[in-house]
């Protein structure tokens, strides 16, 4: 994405209504996919991560936040030891710039599958100090206990012992994750299952979704628990091929 560099947009207005994000956080994240679906989206409308992303701490629940971006370089050669001035800053000030409850997205363009960590005890200390609830990259992350300790969120590739070198290449820009594209201010939710980007169009009516694909879904279970249950009681629900959206 071109040389090291900063892109500084604020985008404090995209805040929805906290009681909107508060409706979110307190349904799972393939409940979320399945209301997109129910509200019209295709399967390859909706941008999840991979699995080759995973929740490091699946106890830590649902987090929900807006994106802030960097693209980082991590490595056993000792170029990406070469710090340009001013990145590590210029992330803070990106993050600040972003509404809150934020979600840092990492992408590392040098050895993700090395042992090189972006977060760990002192990363996660300074992002929640700037209100990030989570934080997603392709790469791995260690000192999980100490992150959960202070309920910092992470999905990434695996665990690893760090012991890399390390540097900022580019603040505030598109960034990929897991197959999954992210630019600053998207609106993210995540929880044991994964992560998906949900669209600023979708979100506002994310909640009639919910409550749709709940009441669909509790028809079934409503029957599924009765003790005569059967193939002709389910038949009678007249599902169809396609009504199970999952």
């Amino acid at each position: 994405m071109g040389s090291d560099a900063v892109t500084m947009a604020d985008n404090s207005e995209a805040a929805f209504d906290a009681a909107l994000l508060d409706e979110l956080s307190r349904a799972s994240t393939p409940t979320i996919v399945n209301a997109m679906k129910q509200l019209g989206l295709a399967p390859h409308e909706i941008v999840t991560v991979d699995r080759s992303i995973r929740c490091i701490s699946p106890g830590l629940g649902i987090a929900v936040g807006y994106a802030a971006t960097a693209l980082i370089s991590s490595s056993l050669d000792p170029r990406d030891g070469e710090q340009v001035p001013g990145l590590q800053v210029a992330l803070w000030r990106h993050i600040e710039s972003m509404p809150a409850p934020r979600f840092l997205v990492v992408e590392n363009v040098g050895d993700p599958a090395g042992r090189g960590c972006f977060w760990g005890e002192v990363q996660s200390a300074i992002h929640t100090r700037l209100h990030c609830r989570a934080g997603i990259t392709n790469g791995p992350v260690r000192d999980v206990p100490d992150m959960e300790e202070r309920g910092f969120q992470t999905f990434a590739g695996g665990v690893a012992t760090g012991g890399a070198y390390f540097r900022y290449v580019e603040i505030g820009v598109p960034v990929e994750v897991g197959g999954a594209r992210f630019e600053p201010g998207d609106l993210v939710h995540g929880d044991m299952h994964g992560v998906v980007r949900i669209p600023a169009d979708v979100a506002p009516r994310l909640p009639e979704g919910i409550r749709q694909v709940e009441a669909f879904e509790r028809r079934i279970l409503d029957v599924c628990e009765r003790p005569d249950c059967s193939v002709d009681a389910l038949a009678a629900l007249n599902l169809g091929t396609n009504a199970v959206k999952h």
